[in-house]
């Protein structure tokens, strides 16, 4: 069932990977759910959709090409071509807009949104996450074996009781961006984005991150940090605000729309 209630996934961190959800994982509908109080999470494979550029290029605004025309490689600029064009799609079934219709809106911190629909996109190596709300959201996915100094990462933007707890888990490295995507979806989320002093907030308990003294937030900050497995060897984490809510994660097949 992908529907899945997020007080059920709001366990602690144990220093290993806990939730493991890439089996409640389902293919996306041909006709999107009615947006209302559910959170979605839509998984993008790059390589399925690298085809498709020249279509989903033509679909961007002129201020969204011109950020992928200036990508020095290849990739970085499918990257985001991909991840804007399938966003767009994805909110013009959401507001009955065709995809190169669909306007943004952007908060002083230049975070975006669309008619009352918050969104987030991330991405890593091949896989783009994109995570819809009607509240706060944030997300982050992180490829585990990409090259990062781990230690030096740690002592650098992690708390004392973040560096501790992952100093106990038996795989340091999963433990570390375990961690990283939790404190990134939750930054993403306020809307600061690493304005926000990254030892600002504890993110060791997913259920209930705690912000520092003193630490100013504009509006309500995420109340809980979901734990995700986009594919093998990736780790993921969605920050939400707002009432409970259930969660629905759908994979977008290059045949989608």
């Amino acid at each position: 069932n992908p529907s899945l209630e997020l007080r059920t996934l709001c366990r602690g961190f144990a220093g290993v990977i806990i939730d493991r959800m890439f089996d409640a994982w389902s293919p996306a509908p041909a006709s999107l759910p009615p947006h209302g109080p559910d959170v979605h999470v839509w998984g993008i494979d790059v390589s399925l959709w690298r085809p498709r550029v020249p279509t989903l290029h033509r679909l961007l605004a002129p201020d969204e090409r011109a950020r992928a025309d200036r990508f020095r490689f290849e990739a970085d600029a499918f990257r985001l071509i991909i991840g804007r064009g399938v966003l767009r799609l994805l909110i013009g079934e959401f507001l009955h807009l065709l995809p190169e219709r669909v306007a943004f809106t952007y908060s002083p911190s230049g975070k975006p949104s669309a008619a009352g629909i918050e969104f987030n996109v991330a991405h890593s190596g091949d896989v783009i996450l994109i995570a819809t709300h009607q509240c706060r959201i944030g997300i982050d996915v992180e490829r585990v074996n990409r090259a990062v100094d781990v230690a030096l990462m740690s002592r650098a933007c992690f708390t004392a009781r973040e560096r501790a707890l992952m100093l106990e888990g038996a795989a340091t490295r999963e433990a570390f961006f375990r961690l990283w995507t939790r404190k990134e979806a939750w930054l993403k989320a306020v809307g600061t984005g690493l304005s926000f002093p990254l030892r600002g907030v504890d993110v060791t308990d997913g259920a209930a991150p705690a912000i520092a003294p003193g630490a100013a937030i504009v509006g309500n900050p995420p109340t809980r940090i979901i734990d995700l497995q986009a594919e093998p060897g990736y780790l993921a984490a969605c920050a939400i605000s707002g009432p409970d809510c259930s969660m629905r994660l759908w994979r977008l097949g290059e045949w989608w729309s």
